[in-house]
């Protein structure tokens, strides 16, 4: 397998769900499937950088990572804050990112053991504007070497890059919804069918599936779920 050659066909992927599912192949043969990748959350993020998190955790390590408040003390994204060069998250886990981890963050290394993910590599992504992001490997393992980073890098660079751009034309493209698609899209994403959509907005049904239908196809989405899961990542549904 050529890092290169992989790195270089990530640019003609076209949607993020494709470039997951081939960073999720191409990780899978070291040892890592599971991958997070999406910029830190700091105030001074670049305004024209649409915010993004492509991942592929097991359900139930996301489900309780958020119902547990796990990111005030996940030493992953803290480290991702000032390393400039690839870390394992044994090496994090042993101190090696210049901070000692909060002891409670032994329960988010015992829940990624339980699910399979015992090893795992941090990429730090840094650029202008103090711009900064991770790509996070996660899987069986074992613990890569140095050229098993080398090629992990690569490839996880590649593949942020063209998540970001794809962001970005999704973030275009979402700015482009009219005031009635942008009513439309919160209201679905509150929960309300077609019908209460409909008579809150004074229109017909049939013109808000229309109207969806639309948004849909601006956002480049397969369905109705995906087009909120979408509109969510975008930020178009807090307003």
């Amino acid at each position: 397998m050529d890092p290169t050659e992989i790195a270089a066909g990530m640019a003609g992927l076209g949607t993020l769900s494709e470039v997951s599912r081939r960073l999720a192949e191409v990780g899978a043969v070291w040892g890592f499937p599971n991958h997070a990748i999406g910029p830190l959350p700091t105030a001074d993020r670049p305004v024209e950088d649409a915010p993004f998190m492509v991942e592929n955790w097991p359900a139930e390590w996301v489900r309780t990572y958020f119902a547990e408040g796990f990111g005030a003390f996940d030493p992953v994204p803290r480290a991702a804050e000032t390393l400039t060069v690839p870390m394992t998250i044994a090496e994090i886990r042993q101190g090696a990112a210049g901070f000692r981890p909060d002891p409670r963050a032994e329960r988010i290394f015992a829940l990624s053991d339980r699910l399979g993910m015992t090893c795992g590599l941090l990429i730090p992504v840094f650029g202008p504007q103090n711009y900064r992001a991770m790509v996070c490997f996660a899987g069986p393992g074992p613990d890569p070497d140095p050229p098993t980073i080398a090629a992990l890098r690569l490839v996880g660079l590649c593949a942020h890059d063209r998540i970001r751009e794809l962001s970005r034309e999704l973030r275009r493209q979402a700015i482009a919804l009219s005031a009635r698609e942008r009513d439309i899209v919160v209201a679905a994403g509150q929960g309300q069918s077609d019908s209460d959509i409909a008579t809150a907005l004074g229109i017909t049904v049939r013109t808000v599936r229309f109207h969806f239908a639309s948004i849909r196809r601006k956002l480049g989405a397969a369905n109705r779920v995906q087009a909120l899961a979408m509109a969510a990542n975008l930020g178009l549904l807090g307003r």
